[in-house]
């Protein structure tokens, strides 16, 4: 059974036995069978949320490597590149030392194109023209909170949660 098997067969049980005690004529064999019922029900939840969190555990903590190893990853990758942009470099600076301009290989073509670009020698002595003024806003829900916690906001509100936690 899993968890919402074993928590449906519960409310039953529960049912059954408001059942058997509002009843006028109360069987006390019928409510002990029901109260054995429970005892075997709670013990089937225990043992079910024991598995679970197991589970969870085991899932967390693959979350965890894979959190590790994506950025491990993510630095082969770039070292990778940094590696690939010296090889580059080193080809282009060996044709221009030869004077070539393009080169062919069975599947590669190499050659040179003109690009521009803007290399800043002194940024205090540029005009404020040219730069761009940016601002963002980050709402603080920590603020927020404790707002919500004083009076209503517009456009928010407090919620109470429970929070399950596995140690």
């Amino acid at each position: 059974m899993n968890i919402y098997e074993i928590n449906s067969e519960y409310m039953d049980i529960i049912a059954d036995l408001e059942t058997s005690l509002s009843s006028d004529q109360l069987d006390l064999s019928e409510i002990e069978t029901l109260n054995k019922r429970l005892e075997i029900n709670a013990a089937e939840f225990k043992e079910k949320t024991e598995a679970y969190s197991v589970v969870i555990s085991q899932k967390k903590a693959r979350a965890e490597y894979l959190k590790a190893e994506s950025k491990r990853l993510a630095d082969m990758a770039k070292s990778e590149l940094a590696a690939a942009e010296k090889l580059s470099a080193r080809i282009a600076a060996a044709m221009i030392e030869q004077g070539m301009k393009k080169v062919e290989t069975n599947h590669f073509k190499l050659s040179f194109r003109k690009s521009e670009s803007v290399q800043i020698l002194d940024q205090s002595k540029i005009p404020a023209d040219f730069f761009v003024e940016t601002t963002t806003s980050t709402l603080s829900k920590s603020a927020l909170k404790t707002a919500l916690k004083s009076g209503p906001v517009d456009g928010a509100e407090l919620v109470s949660k429970q929070n399950l936690q596995i140690k």
